[in-house]
C-alpha cells in the first residue's frame, strides 16, 4: 500500500485535489458522499467532546465507536455504521485519528460519512 507521502518521494509533491463538487467523479470513492449511515454520525477530537454531545442531545439514542488503532477502525467502521443503524442509532460518535499516511484515506471515508462536517 502506498501513502501520499510515499507517492511524494518518487514523483514530489502530488497536491491536494481542490472543487471536487464542480468535477464530475471518475470512480464512486471520488463522489462527495460515498456510504453514510442513517444515523447523524458525528467526529470528535476528544473524549471530553463526547461529553459535550450527550449534553447537547440528551434524548438522543447514541453509539461512541472506539478503535484500538487505524487497522481496526478501517476494518469495522462501516460494518459498525450498518450495525448501528440496524439497533436504531440515531447519532454516531467517532473519535478522529490522525489524518495522515494511513489514516489520512480512513478520515477522507469518515468525513463523507459525516457529510464532511
Amino acid at each position: 500500500m502506498n501513502t501520499k507521502e510515499q507517492i511524494e518521494k518518487v514523483i514530489e509533491n502530488i497536491g491536494e485535489r481542490e472543487n471536487l463538487e464542480e468535477e464530475k467523479p471518475k470512480c464512486p470513492g471520488m463522489k462527495y458522499k460515498h456510504y453514510s449511515p442513517e444515523a447523524k454520525v458525528i467526529i470528535v477530537k476528544f473524549q471530553e467532546d463526547i461529553k459535550e454531545v450527550l449534553k447537547k442531545y440528551p434524548n438522543k439514542k447514541i453509539k461512541s465507536l472506539n478503535y484500538k488503532n487505524e487497522i481496526e477502525m478501517a476494518k469495522k467502521l462501516f460494518k459498525d455504521f450498518r450495525d448501528s443503524d440496524k439497533e436504531g442509532f440515531e447519532i454516531i460518535l467517532v473519535k478522529e485519528i490522525k489524518d495522515e499516511k494511513f489514516g489520512c484515506a480512513i478520515m477522507n471515508r469518515l468525513k463523507k460519512a459525516a457529510g464532511d462536517k
